[in-house]
């Protein structure tokens, strides 16, 4: 701790150690829908709900303890169950890309993939009379890498609430792996030169999630196979091609779930980055 630290009672609240590749992952999750976040780190990991300004996506998306390969965040020494911390994600996300995390080549040191972050933090006071108490507050964010260290400011928190995540039943579900993905992504930018909607439909007894746009002239879709056997009801929901693009192109190229109903949200998760996003319909008028 420098001498500055120390005057201004700034202290080292927390530090972690990842991969850059894996923070990037999360960054990318929740900046499909959001500018800022509000990250909850507590014994288990790190955890955000976030809304999009609209109110027609949700993601809920963390990273667990086990994907940290260093984790110093002592809750058992201090009063405190969780720590708040607010990121501006188009500025983490641009000093990831910066940084160019990748796997060791042959002689490289095993740094070259890692990122660690300190959350430096002051001691403030909240309540009045017998419900005062002292609490840290995280007041910035080192981030270092093999070759060097950057300072960031964590955005403010008090105006970002936590969203309810509705519990939805919906009645077709099916996963698909990562090749599908991939062309459910191909199929999404297409269509962005076609409409501003895509129509997710099934058949009950079918295997098969079909994928559809069309415009007054031009009409285009795309069948993606469930691994997980036939769906067991049909469904079908038009979704805003915007929002669906945004959020499947943040999506590494691995496995994931979709749950639809009719005229219902979807419901999307990858398990390999543990998210969860939810995506509202729009409504044909009769």
């Amino acid at each position: 701790m420098s001498e500055s630290e120390k005057e201004s009672g700034e202290y080292e609240l927390a530090t972690f150690k990842l991969k850059g590749a894996r923070l990037h992952s999360f960054v990318k999750a929740v900046g499909a829908i959001a500018d800022e976040c509000r990250v909850i780190v507590n014994e288990k990991g790190w955890t955000t709900k976030q809304v999009d300004p609209a109110h027609v996506a949700m993601i809920s998306v963390g990273i667990p303890k086990k994907d940290f390969d260093e984790w110093d965040a002592p809750f058992e020494h201090i009063d405190l169950d969780q720590i708040e911390i607010g990121l501006d994600l188009d500025e983490l996300n641009a000093y990831i890309k910066r940084c160019k995390f990748h796997e060791p080549k042959k002689g490289e040191p095993y740094s070259v993939s890692m990122l660690e972050l300190v959350f430096m933090a002051n001691d403030v006071s909240t309540g009045e009379g017998d419900l005062k108490k002292t609490e840290p507050k995280v007041t910035k964010i080192v981030l270092r890498t093999y070759n060097g260290e950057t300072t960031i400011s964590p955005v403010d928190t008090e105006s970002m609430s936590e969203p309810k995540v509705p519990s939805l039943k919906l009645p077709s579900k099916a996963v698909f792996a990562a090749d599908e993905l991939g062309r459910f992504k191909a199929f999404l930018a297409n269509a962005k030169g076609i409409t501003d909607y895509i129509m997710l439909s099934n058949r009950a007894g079918e295997r098969e999630l079909m994928a559809s746009c069309e415009s007054d002239r031009t009409k285009a879709n795309a069948k993606l196979q469930s691994g997980n056997g036939i769906m067991r009801e049909s469904a079908k929901s038009l979704f805003p091609l915007d929002y669906l693009g945004n959020i499947v192109s943040a999506l590494p190229n691995m496995e994931i779930g979709l749950e639809i109903g009719n005229d219902y949200p979807m419901v999307l998760t990858c398990p390999g980055i543990d998210a969860t996003y939810m995506l509202a319909p729009r409504i044909e008028s009769d």
